[in-house]
């Protein structure tokens, strides 16, 4: 995320308790961000989290489940996706990932964080292992219908979409990577 210029408008899908959130807010002083989060438990927690850090009048928080949040094409610099893309389904993914990634602007970016799967070796066993453990919690919680961690990039047009950066937290188990679209491909 530090690798980010100063953003004017940044859509956040699915960001929880707002963690992130409140680092961006600080992290980028001038941006409006506009959070969709469905459950109003998690919205809650959003909001004391950039209350704290005096920002609140920044953020506009819309309750929905993002698969229907209707987005207009380009109106975002930033799109911020964390731990919100395991969620879904391959199939999922390939009907609904390219109207979020529509909301980016020219020369705007795509910042991703999420678990992934280690090539091989023990991190990757141990990475398997955790992600069984929470897609089987998360599905008797939440009714999640993903089993197991999709694979983002093969979903993104490498002729639309640049990597910028990446890191890798947890052994390899959790990855950030910062994609920008380019300026001569717009969806």
């Amino acid at each position: 995320m530090s690798d980010l210029p100063p953003l004017k408008r940044i859509l956040m899908l699915g960001d929880g308790d707002g963690r992130l959130l409140q680092k961006v807010l600080m992290a980028q002083p001038r941006a409006e961000i506009v959070s969709v989060e469905q459950s109003s438990e998690m919205i809650t927690l959003q909001k004391q989290r950039a209350a704290s850090v005096d920002s609140s009048n920044r953020v506009e928080w819309i309750q929905v489940d993002a698969t229907s949040v209707p987005l207009e094409s380009g109106s975002f610099d930033c799109l911020m996706a964390a731990f919100f893309l395991d969620c879904f389904t391959e199939a999922e993914l390939s009907r609904y990932l390219p109207g979020w990634l529509s909301c980016v602007a020219n020369d705007g970016f795509f910042y991703h964080v999420d678990f992934v799967i280690p090539e091989n070796g023990w991190r990757r066993m141990r990475a398997q292992f955790w992600s069984v453990v929470m897609h089987r919690f998360f599905r008797w919680q939440t009714g999640l219908q993903s089993t197991s961690v999709v694979p983002v990039e093969p979903l993104l047009d490498s002729k639309v979409w640049a990597e910028r950066s990446q890191r890798e937290l947890n052994h390899g188990f959790i990855r950030s990577v910062l994609y920008q679209r380019r300026s001569d491909q717009f969806y």
